[in-house]
């Protein structure tokens, strides 16, 4: 069955879902996006899943590959190198999650099942002075800022339009989640569950992450990173013309220095070092950019 991308998360498939999940001993799901190419070209350029069932008396399995991004040139080999891994869908509420290494996607899995605080748990409800601005859409990184990067209409700087607000109830938890929200960790948590382009709540506010369990040392060592970032995020401001508009944004595919860093400590913390590399493999396979162009 090739379906939209939405089967593995939307709300509205989930019907389908708990039928799939009953009706077959084994599903597989792959998933494709739709840049640089997809499954389907010309007018028909939309996001898939494929799914494959097998219906049986064997123990039920679930497995998963991760978000495929490719350019038309890999075409003929993109199904004979899919790789996929067993998951367990109680645990991502249903879903689908786009992985394909079986130790992250084991990794995720424990922090899910053991953390019950995530990173929707550590915003406020109502409107504060600590304030983090999210990007609604992205590509090849989320951004995430307290200052919003400039925005000129006829030289003149005028209000972003495609940000959001996420309140805090203090400072440093308003700097933690902007330094985990900008890295590789979030990055691929949200091509696992999200539809590869809209940022929303939902779905990097699921992050599990209980931030009362990193330690002061590594607090502190987090906290200084903040001024950091935000330097090389200035410093890696680019623009996009929309609509005569000179459209600012922060490429912070040219801040994964800083972010490394964070993420090396809140890898620590989740119990994450040991599949780095298998994030790092993640971010490679599916970021398609030459880190100087505007593609975000």
């Amino acid at each position: 069955m090739i379906a939209p991308l939405s089967l593995g998360f939307s709300g509205d498939f989930s019907s389908i879902r708990i039928l799939l999940y009953s009706a077959y001993c084994h599903n597989w799901f792959s998933s494709f996006g739709r840049i640089p190419s997809a499954l389907f070209s010309f007018d028909v350029r939309v996001r898939n899943t494929i799914h494959l069932g097998k219906k049986g008396r064997e123990n039920a399995k679930n497995y998963t590959s991760r978000l495929h991004r490719w350019f038309d040139a890999a075409r003929p080999s993109l199904f004979f190198t899919l790789e996929y891994a067993c998951f367990k869908p109680q645990l991502w509420k249903g879903r689908v999650p786009k992985l394909n290494s079986q130790a992250l996607t084991d990794a995720f899995e424990k922090c899910l099942n053991i953390t019950a605080l995530t990173v929707n748990a550590a915003t406020s409800s109502c409107t504060t002075p600590h304030v983090l601005n999210f990007k609604k859409t992205a590509y090849n990184w989320l951004n995430f800022c307290r200052e919003l990067p400039p925005c000129f209409e006829d030289d003149r700087r005028v209000e972003h339009t495609q940000f959001g607000e996420i309140y805090f109830p203090d400072t440093s938890i308003c700097q933690l989640v902007m330094l985990l929200a900008n890295g590789k960790l979030e990055f691929v948590f949200w091509c696992a569950i999200s539809d590869d382009f809209h940022v929303t709540r939902w779905n990097f506010g699921e992050f599990p992450m209980d931030f009362t369990k990193i330690l002061t040392a590594s607090r502190s060592k987090l906290l200084t990173l903040v001024p950091i970032l935000e330097k090389a995020m200035e410093q890696a401001t680019q623009f996009k013309l929309n609509a005569g508009r000179r459209v600012g944004n922060y490429n912070l595919a040219k801040c994964r220095n800083v972010t490394d860093k964070s993420d090396h400590i809140f890898s620590e913390a989740l119990g994450l070092l040991s599949v780095w590399d298998d994030i790092e493999l993640y971010c490679t396979q599916v970021v398609k950019t030459d880190f100087c162009d505007n593609d975000e």
